[in-house]
């Protein structure tokens, strides 16, 4: 983890205000783009899944440690971990075209199917819950932390 988050992170558990931060990882990264991927293309399609599971288990200690991180020096921190879209292993698809490989529903999902997950559990529980879309989520956020402590 950089420092420079480490210590952001320890400022804002210091600082006993309410303070909004954001943080962007690129790993695991998708797929290459400007037709360098395609997913006709066996070969880079199983060069690209081997490259991802090594990436996404880095992600995996990269995030284990800022939760960490984050606990210690802010144990009262609302976290929201998520992405932004798939690994766009159907780089190269049209939406509603299907293959031997992956189904209608797959680009979908690989476009536009994140994980999202919330700590506290029960934080802005009423806005966020399956099937949420992601383009609110900034609005949503600055309200729950506006709201009085009892009603986020």
């Amino acid at each position: 983890m950089e420092a420079i988050l480490k210590d952001r992170i320890v400022d804002i558990g210091r600082s006993g205000q309410r303070w909004l931060s954001v943080t962007h990882f690129f790993t695991p990264a998708h797929t290459p783009g400007l037709g360098r991927y395609h997913y006709g293309d066996e070969g880079a399609r199983k060069r690209f899944m081997l490259e991802y599971e090594r990436n996404a288990g880095s992600a995996v200690m990269l995030m284990k440690e800022i939760v960490g991180h984050i606990r210690k020096h802010d144990p009262d921190a609302i976290m929201l971990i998520f992405g932004d879209h798939g690994a766009l292993v159907t780089r190269g698809m049209e939406e509603g075209e299907s293959n031997a490989v992956y189904t209608a529903e797959d680009v979908v999902l690989d476009r536009y199917g994140v994980t999202f997950a919330v700590f506290p559990a029960d934080f802005c529980r009423d806005r966020f819950r399956a099937g949420y879309a992601l383009a609110n989520i900034m609005v949503d956020v600055v309200q729950c932390m506006s709201a009085p402590a009892g009603s986020r």
